[in-house]
């Protein structure tokens, strides 16, 4: 299963989010002109800052460029570059 997870369109968030029974909280860092994730999961860290590029995963989550193939940028959120989430049970 693949769910999309809905940002705001500003360039630092952090948000929780409940996704396959495990508790999510993820923040989004925009530096340098590259937008950055970390993900805790269930009260542990997965991963620090790390860049989001197209159609490459981090843990489970992802960006996806629906117009292109380029890497996530704030002001398209939602619009242009969609957050998913993959079970990763097809």
């Amino acid at each position: 299963m693949i769910l999309e997870i809905p940002l705001q369109q500003v360039p630092n968030q952090t948000f929780g989010v409940t996704l396959g029974g495990s508790d999510y909280y993820l923040t989004l860092s925009y530096r340098l002109g590259q937008t950055f994730l970390s993900i805790v999961k269930d009260n542990e860290p997965v991963i620090y800052n790390r860049i989001c590029q197209d159609n490459n995963p981090i843990g489970q989550f992802g960006f996806v460029d629906i117009a292109g193939t380029e890497n996530p940028v704030y002001t398209g959120f939602n619009d242009r570059f969609k957050l998913v989430w993959s079970d990763g049970v097809a």
